[in-house]
């Protein structure tokens, strides 16, 4: 009887998946790319510890951290030539109130057209190209809470067919005031379900496939950051080095 109990047990296990992804399932997975030289090299544990317009994707009250004004730009390169560049603009318009402006923008690279009759290639190229244009508010509601909200455009075109929408996201950055530690949270990529359109789902003039609804990649951060070493430091008081700990879920 032991023996069938842990045979059954193995079974069981074998097809339990030791990860759930939503892989295939969401379009738009494009938006979930870590942007700016300091949320790629951190790993995107941006949504406590970002600052200023390039961690906007991350939580958009990061915005409420810049004084003045900010411009930001980046270009990465990914893989198989593929390329994404930001471009950001925030400026503060009131002791207590932010507002911005993010473009990512996505390339493929050339891509060439090839067909049944032409598996070689027609001569033709063309591009996938990926677009999100986030206008965005943040608000210091008091000195230690920071709240955000984008709204943004979203549009992704594959050779003659393509999706676009809009969405929203939502965001906080709250300084707990125990040990310098600071709590992130945001709602990242909130709107409605999507399908393809274009020539490319043109049958004849009068028939179009009727192409199937997916939801965008809705995506829930939750984060902590904590200057362990440095000048605002409650841990360890430093006027020459910093090290800060980011941890992002």
């Amino acid at each position: 009887n032991i023996v069938l109990i842990i045979i059954s047990l193995c079974l069981v296990f074998a097809d339990t998946p030791a990860e759930v992804s939503k892989v295939a399932t969401a379009a738009g997975n494009w938006l979930k790319l870590e942007t700016g030289a300091r949320g790629i090299s951190m790993g995107g544990a941006q949504v406590a510890a970002g600052r200023g317009v390039s961690a906007i994707p991350y939580n958009p009250a990061s915005l409420g951290f810049i004084t003045g004004s900010e411009t930001y730009y980046s270009k990465s390169y990914y893989l198989a030539d593929i390329s994404h560049n930001v471009i950001s603009y925030g400026t503060q318009i009131s002791q207590t109130d932010f507002v911005g402006l993010h473009v990512f923008y996505l390339d493929s690279g050339p891509i060439s057209v090839n067909t049944e009759e032409e598996p070689d290639g027609t001569g033709e190229f063309y591009h996938v190209l990926d677009i999100s244009i986030r206008g965005t508010f943040s608000k210091l509601l008091t000195d230690r809470l920071r709240v955000g909200a984008s709204l943004k455009y979203i549009r992704e075109q594959i050779y003659t067919t393509y999706m676009q929408t809009f969405a929203f996201d939502f965001g906080s950055n709250f300084n707990t005031g125990i040990y310098g530690f600071i709590l992130g949270m945001s709602v990242s990529n909130f709107g409605p379900e999507v399908q393809f359109h274009g020539e490319g789902t043109d049958i004849d003039d009068d028939t179009q496939y009727q192409t199937v609804s997916h939801p965008l990649p809705l995506t829930f951060r939750l984060g902590v950051q904590n200057d362990i070493l440095g000048i605002d430091s409650e841990l360890f008081k430093s006027n020459t080095h910093r090290l800060t700990l980011a941890v992002d879920g």
